[in-house]
């Protein structure tokens, strides 16, 4: 998507995001997005951030980690829970474990059922098994409809929340040392290019900063910092240390994998 492109989906999102609230506080009822990815929390996060009289309350659903969210908006009397008061199903299928199926698998099988990228939340994987979130208003559509991911045959069931547990995000430990917290330094490192070139891939709008276009190459990272290079990954700026002999901060980053 390009920068005019994202732009306009940007400016959709919020006018989306006031009708949502606008609605909520009229009619003193719960109103909700579809499931929103990174970026677009980024976003919404922002805005709600520069309204100075919400006329409502808001949340997130479900935990941090989770990639794809959505965000209810709530009458000031109640208290929102993030994990039931969302209008969001999990079910899950399991296969023999033979077979290897990945995220890309899930998603085509339930997008060929004519479901919404938007109605469905994240994936999870694992072994022998997936477990996937869903708009309420598709599930039945999948429970009626899903019997197979590509070749392989699945078996439909609902999760128990131990069973939603099964998989967390797998990431590879970088240990590195930077003379400063700069992006342009950091991404350098990351993508095993000179200076210049990391820097060229910030000023290019290649590097996201917790989601969010970033072109200024002197950008100062913080630990907990999410740094995505397109053509490279995404990575979490896990810790900051201290100094080693020769004045260069140790760090330690983990990799999406």
């Amino acid at each position: 998507m390009d920068t005019q492109d994202a732009y306009s989906s940007d400016v959709l999102l919020t006018a989306r995001l006031e009708d949502l609230s606008r609605a909520c506080a009229q009619r003193n009822a719960p109103r909700f997005t579809a499931f929103l990815d990174e970026h677009q929390q980024a976003v919404a996060r922002m805005w709600l951030e520069a309204r100075r009289h919400p006329d409502c309350v808001y949340a997130f659903s479900g935990p941090e980690s989770g990639v794809r969210r959505m965000l209810g908006f709530f009458p000031d009397w109640m208290e929102p829970d993030p994990d039931s008061d969302f209008p969001i199903s999990c079910l899950g299928i399991r296969y023999k474990k033979e077979y290897t199926l990945g995220h890309r698998d899930v998603l085509g099988a339930l997008m060929a059922l004519r479901i919404k990228r938007e109605a469905v939340g994240d994936i999870v994987i694992d072994a022998g098994q997936a477990n996937f979130y869903l708009l309420d208003s598709v599930r039945q559509v999948v429970q009626e409809n899903l019997s197979k991911v590509g070749r392989v045959g699945v078996t439909l069931y609902e999760p128990s929340i131990e069973e939603r547990m099964i998989a967390c995000q797998k990431f590879e430990e970088i240990p590195l040392t930077e003379a400063s917290l700069r992006l342009d330094s950091l991404v350098s490192s990351l993508t095993r290019k000179s200076r210049e070139n990391g820097a060229a891939l910030v000023r290019e709008g290649r590097v996201l900063v917790n989601h969010l276009s970033q072109g200024k190459t002197d950008t100062r990272l913080k630990e907990g910092d999410v740094i995505s290079i397109s053509g490279y990954g995404k990575y979490i700026l896990h810790a900051v240390g201290d100094e080693n002999k020769k004045g260069r901060i140790r760090l330690t980053v983990w990799k999406y994998v």
